[in-house]
């Protein structure tokens, strides 16, 4: 019997440090947000546009909310009080000559180059709020527990969306994928049940005479899976 168990990736790797189409420039006082740069103001980033051109950039708004946690958008919310612009996100049109192999920027780029920054934003956000989850898959047969696989770096709660279906042993993907949307401690079995708790844990592999009841304190992966 095969489960697999969902955690939070408590070590991710900043989205902004990758390869990016799109550069984040923001401020804030309490928050070190985007990537580095030099520009000391919004008004010094606003200037260094319009020397160069601003038909010369695909440029979209960032806005942070704050609120028991962070998170970033390129749509304004709906609270004024806790949310505001913090910055914004770019590409230059050479960077887009050179990332998409053309000369003439067309409608059809800048509308392409909107959408991957705005995935770049969706990405950092996730990131920002913590949404990044990993999966451990365990095999019990025979009296023991044995762990047969782990890998995060899952950025988003859904597995349609995430890449970690493509990673997962492959008889549960289907139950991953039935559960629906990732959360800490969710433990997915093979047969399609979905275990919310160590209790259910324990009574799943109890019924089934998967593990001795005697024993079950004494497995270093139990405890891990029911942790």
């Amino acid at each position: 019997m095969k489960l697999l168990k969902i955690w939070r990736d408590e070590c991710p790797e900043n989205p902004c440090s990758w390869d990016n189409l799109g550069t984040m420039v923001c401020w804030h006082r309490r928050y070190n947000l985007g990537d580095q740069h030099d520009f000391r103001s919004p008004e010094d980033f606003q200037e260094w546009v319009k020397e160069i051109g601003r038909k010369n950039f695909v440029i979209l708004p960032l806005y942070l909310y704050d609120h028991s946690g962070i998170t970033i958008s390129t749509t304004p919310f709906s609270c004024p009080w806790d949310s505001g612009q913090v910055g914004w996100i770019y590409v230059t049109k050479t960077c887009l000559r050179e990332e998409f192999g053309v000369k003439r920027i067309t409608k059809n780029i800048i509308r392409r180059a909107e959408e991957i920054l705005r995935a770049e934003v969706k990405t950092y956000d996730q990131y920002l709020r913590g949404e990044v989850y990993g999966f451990t898959a365990y095999e019990v047969a025979g009296g023991n527990i044995v762990k047969i696989d782990s890998c995060g770096g899952f950025y988003g709660d859904d597995p349609e969306e995430n890449g970690i279906l493509e990673h997962v042993p492959g008889e549960l993907r289907e139950p991953l994928r039935k559960a629906g949307y990732l959360r800490h401690g969710l433990v997915v079995t093979e047969d399609g049940n979905e275990l919310s708790d160590k209790r259910e844990v324990r009574r799943f592999l109890l019924e089934r005479g998967l593990l001795p009841g005697c024993t079950l304190e004494k497995y270093d992966m139990l405890r891990e899976l029911c942790a």
